[in-house]
């Protein structure tokens, strides 16, 4: 799910971007496609979907407004004209999106319909075609920051209970991806976008692992500190993981976020110590918690996690507040600087 920050934490009904591959999925049944119904059926169902996809390019922005959107088959693949997606339209949505983003001119379009970039999805979905859908176009002509705008401008719409849709793949129509047979290498410049594109997401993702896990750490304690050095005391109890302690392989960038806490509190409690604030910090293992039930919902993860824990199970939330409790009254007047370990013996180290 990519979108603004505003549009992430406000309230309202989820969005969603799907990388849609090729229209071929619409034919198949794969990991991708039953990861597109699992989460339909993880939402609540929508009164209606505003999609965006990334095949309908204009000079201008444009809506559809049709009662009966068409079923568009704009690729080369004779075998999925068979399919169609049958779902209704909704021009009363497609005025309120208009509405929405004056005095932009938006046209209320009547001949584009649903291309393969959103029925391919939707087909499996909400199969039933019974949502109404309702497209809006990316205006070619137009910056990044223009649609980010119109983003921002269409968020309303997720308190009226429609689902915003948007769906696409890093690049489109590589009408030059020719390959000769006998299984030739591929080309010098796709394999340095491959990397490029690569690089740029897991810096991304480093980057936003150490601004939640970490950096938020830090700036609730540069808030704090100040106040506690003033009054010459306080209490400061950071959460950390036994993933930082330990390392976890394929999620090191959590395990460093979760290991720079440890060292953060470490640090911190000797720096502090001289105006009476004690600084500690708590790390549990597995917690039955939503961060974890992927994981733990499936027989061969949680078989994986409990084989690990020499109590053969994951804590529940209120096993970790109790520590955190601890840390806070007057039983620990005397303990700062300490990792609690809360992980039912599977890190046997302080």
């Amino acid at each position: 799910m990519q979108t603004s920050k505003d549009m992430i934490e406000r309230p309202g009904f989820p969005i969603a971007f799907i990388g849609h591959g090729t229209p071929l999925n619409a034919l198949d049944d794969n990991a991708y496609t039953r990861g597109w119904a699992a989460l339909a059926a993880k939402l609540a169902r929508p009164r209606a979907i505003l999609s965006i996809s990334a095949h309908w390019y204009t000079r201008g922005t444009a809506v559809t407004a049709m009662e009966r959107p068409r079923t568009i088959y704009d690729f080369g693949y004779k075998n999925l004209q068979h399919l169609t997606y049958p779902a209704p339209g909704d021009p009363i949505l497609a005025e309120e999106v208009a509405n929405l983003l004056a005095p932009i001119e938006v046209v209320r379009d009547h001949s584009w319909g649903l291309d393969h970039g959103t029925w391919t999805v939707l087909l499996k979905a909400y199969p039933e075609a019974d949502i109404p859908v309702v497209q809006l176009s990316i205006d070619g002509t137009k910056s990044p920051q223009f649609h980010r705008e119109l983003g921002r401008r269409l968020a309303p719409l997720r308190d009226k209970n429609i689902l915003i849709l948007a769906t696409g793949n890093i690049v489109h129509n590589l009408e030059y991806f020719i390959r000769s047979p006998g299984g030739a290498p591929p080309f010098a410049w796709a394999e340095r976008f491959d990397r490029l594109v690569r690089d740029k997401l897991t810096e991304r993702e480093w980057d936003d692992m150490l601004r939640v896990n970490l950096k938020s750490v830090y700036a609730v304690i540069h808030y704090a500190a100040p106040r506690m050095i003033a009054q010459r005391s306080g209490r400061i109890i950071a959460v950390s993981s036994t993933s930082g302690q330990r390392g976890e392989a394929f999620h090191t960038h959590y395990s460093a976020s979760k290991g720079a806490v440890i060292s953060l509190t470490k640090g911190l409690s000797s720096e502090l110590a001289r105006h009476n604030i004690l600084v500690n910090c708590v790390a549990p293992g597995w917690v039955d918690t939503d961060m974890s039930k992927p994981t733990l919902e499936t027989k061969a993860g949680r078989k994986s996690v409990l084989a690990a824990i020499p109590l053969a199970r994951v804590a529940k939330p209120d096993e970790i507040a109790g520590p955190i409790l601890f840390a806070a009254s007057d039983l620990a007047t005397f303990v700062t600087g300490e990792v609690i370990n809360v992980n039912g013996g599977a890190v046997l180290c302080g």
